[in-house]
C-alpha cells in the first residue's frame, strides 16, 4: 500500500488551502473559481468552466480520510466584460449561494471549521458583502478507504441577491471528480488557533 501524504488537522479543525496545485498554469489564479457578477438587464450571473470537472485529491483528513480542496472559491467579478454581457455587482450586492441540489457524497463545509455550509435544497450560505470578495469553502468527500477514486459527484446551485437589487440567476451545475493525491502535497501540521493560507 503507497504511503499517503497527510494533512494533520489539530484542535478546532482548520484547513489549509492547496489552491497553488488547482491552478497550476493558471495565468489569473481564480479562472479554477466561481466567477461572480451580472448581466446587463440585472440578473445574476455565474462564469466556469462546466465542461471540466474540478478536482478533489486525496487527503488525510481528520476525523476522516477522503477526497477535498478548498477549491474552487466564488470570487467577484472585478472587471465588466461588454462582450460577455458580463458586469461587476453593486457595492451593496447582498449576495448568496442557494443549494438546489447535490450528490450525498459530496460536503461542503467551511474551510475553517470544517461545518457544513450547504446540506439540503434551498439552503444558502451568505457571501461576503460588496463587490470584492473571494472566498472558499471546503469540497470533501468522506471515503476512508478511497475506495471512491475516480467518481464523480455533482453540485448544483444558484444566486440570489437578498437585497433585490438583482434577480436570481439561472441553475449552475458543477462536478467534482476525485483524483489522486498530488505528487507535490505537503505534510502540513495546523494548530488550534492558526489557520495557514497560501492564497494568490
Amino acid at each position: 500500500m503507497k504511503k499517503r501524504s497527510k494533512i494533520l488537522v489539530m484542535g478546532v479543525a482548520i484547513a489549509t488551502s492547496f489552491s497553488t496545485i488547482a491552478h497550476a498554469g493558471d495565468d489569473h489564479g481564480h479562472e479554477g473559481d466561481f466567477i461572480v457578477g451580472r448581466t446587463g438587464s440585472g440578473q445574476l450571473a455565474v462564469e466556469f468552466d462546466s465542461d471540466k470537472a474540478f478536482e478533489l485529491p486525496e487527503v488525510a483528513f481528520i476525523p476522516s480520510d477522503g477526497f477535498g480542496l478548498d477549491d474552487p472559491g466564488f470570487m467577484a467579478l472585478d472587471t465588466d466584460e461588454p462582450g460577455e454581457d458580463f458586469f461587476t455587482l453593486a457595492g451593496s450586492a447582498e449576495i448568496t449561494v442557494e443549494l438546489v441540489s447535490r450528490d450525498a457524497d459530496l460536503q461542503v463545509l467551511d474551510d475553517t471549521v470544517f461545518t457544513t455550509l450547504l446540506a439540503n435544497p434551498s439552503d444558502q450560505w451568505a457571501l461576503p458583502l460588496g463587490n470584492s470578495f473571494d472566498v472558499h469553502p471546503f469540497w470533501f468527500v468522506d471515503d476512508p478507504d478511497f475506495s471512491e477514486l475516480g467518481q464523480t459527484n455533482s453540485f448544483s446551485f444558484k444566486l440570489v441577491d437578498l437585497g433585490g437589487t438583482y434577480t436570481d440567476s439561472p441553475t449552475y451545475t458543477a462536478d467534482f471528480i476525485n483524483v489522486p493525491e498530488p505528487h507535490s502535497l505537503a505534510l502540513v501540521l495546523v494548530g488550534a488557533a492558526a489557520l495557514i493560507r497560501r492564497r494568490s
